[in-house]
């Protein structure tokens, strides 16, 4: 059987599009039609399950990810951070605290990061890096529930701000600072 290529593509697609498809046409005329499905498969088997097997195997799974996910958020693989510091809580959260670990930069030039807070209200918050004691670029948002961890990024060169911040998304006033980088 015969297909028009014309007839079924039609004088809305053009230029290379319409070359691409029509050697994509060509080489499925050429290849010609599927087999046919052997008898074995035509009917479905029936799979025994083993229950105690697959419970097994989902445990050993389920480790391997907790396993996994922790090796990551420990800063990929424990590699130990470039640099860490301690965050304050500023006048309008002054029972808040963070750490802030820094870890080397990675080949794409951000500064992967994993901060550790307490003390602020649930809500969603900002870790900004600050120029003249102002938020100045966002390295990433994140929700606080209790105690707090984020991992976040910065793609930045560092040494061209002054510090870092916790701040409300879209609100200049600091809940949190480091002082200087």
């Amino acid at each position: 059987m015969s297909v028009d290529f014309d007839k079924v593509i039609g004088d809305d697609v053009g230029g290379a599009e319409r070359e691409r498809l029509r050697k994509a046409h060509d080489a499925l005329l050429v290849a010609g039609p599927p087999p046919e499905l052997p008898a074995g498969l035509a009917e479905p088997r029936t799979i025994q399950r083993q229950p105690r097997r697959l419970l097994l195997l989902a445990a050993a799974v389920a480790i391997a990810a907790a396993f996994f996910g922790g090796w990551l958020a420990g800063g990929a693989g424990g590699a130990d951070p470039d640099f860490s510091l301690a965050m304050h809580g500023t006048g309008a959260a002054r029972a808040a605290s963070a750490t802030l670990d820094v870890y080397p930069i990675d080949e794409a030039g951000n500064w992967p990061m994993h901060m550790t807070l307490s003390g602020l209200p649930e809500g969603r918050y900002e870790l900004v890096l600050t120029r003249a004691g102002r938020p100045a670029v966002s390295c990433g948002f994140f929700l606080v529930h209790g105690k707090t961890e984020a991992t976040l990024n910065a793609p930045y060169k560092l040494r061209t701000y002054d510090g870092w911040a916790v701040v409300r998304p879209g609100s200049p006033q600091i809940l949190l600072s480091s002082g200087e980088i």
